[in-house]
């Protein structure tokens, strides 16, 4: 694969994988873990069903893990073949200061547990 195809390949995994990772999270966040605690134990069931078995955290990791090593490998060969020129420039910088927050948030998310998502089972609600 020559150097072209190989950067439009890593661009193309490094967007659709973060458009993904970034529009799952902001769903989950915004919309169903909300949801999720004001629906009682079926909004339980219905979390442990999205994340065991149709295993959503699987592919939010996935989606996190490619877009982090896609965009690491595109930084490292831009800043490779310029001699580490364009690492200092401003783009360089705001490419670096993004990968380490998308590094960080994927650290956050892989370190939460399979098990957590007991913890969006609401407690029982008072009459």
């Amino acid at each position: 694969m020559d150097e072209r195809t190989l950067t439009i390949v890593l661009r193309l995994i490094h967007i659709l994988g973060g458009l993904f990772w970034a529009g799952a999270m902001i769903l989950l966040a915004g919309f169903l873990i909300p949801t999720v605690r004001s629906t009682g134990r079926e909004g339980g069931r219905f979390m442990q069903i999205l994340m065991q078995q149709k295993r959503l955290q699987f592919y939010l990791g996935l989606a996190a893990g490619l877009t982090v090593l896609s965009g690491l490998t595109l930084y490292v060969r831009m800043a490779t073949a310029t001699h580490g020129a364009w690492a200092g420039t401003r783009p360089g910088i705001a490419y670096g200061v993004g990968a380490l927050a998308a590094i960080l948030a994927a650290a956050v998310g892989g370190g939460i547990r399979p098990g957590t998502g007991s913890r969006f089972t609401p407690r029982r609600e008072r009459w």
